[in-house]
């Protein structure tokens, strides 16, 4: 379920992503933020809020809770 321009709940197909990962990066002031404000930040957002279609929160796609996700430890960080 999907809402259009008008606020009217629609039928559409969302397309999910059951094993996805992605390299970021991030420029940041270090004056103001550390490594971990960064590190806690985008947790939070992973945890919480989300990314692209069917968000938790998402008043447009029904809160499907699709786009959660967590940070991983990797060699390079």
């Amino acid at each position: 379920m999907a809402r259009v321009e008008t606020g009217q709940p629609y039928v559409t197909v969302r397309a999910a992503y059951h094993q996805w990962y992605a390299k970021v990066r991030i420029r940041f002031d270090e004056d103001q933020f550390t490594l971990q404000d960064i590190t806690n930040l985008l947790s939070r957002v992973g945890l919480q809020v989300g990314l692209g279609e069917g968000r938790p929160d998402s008043k447009n796609s029904a809160g499907m809770g699709w786009g959660l996700f967590e940070i991983e430890k990797t060699g390079d960080n």
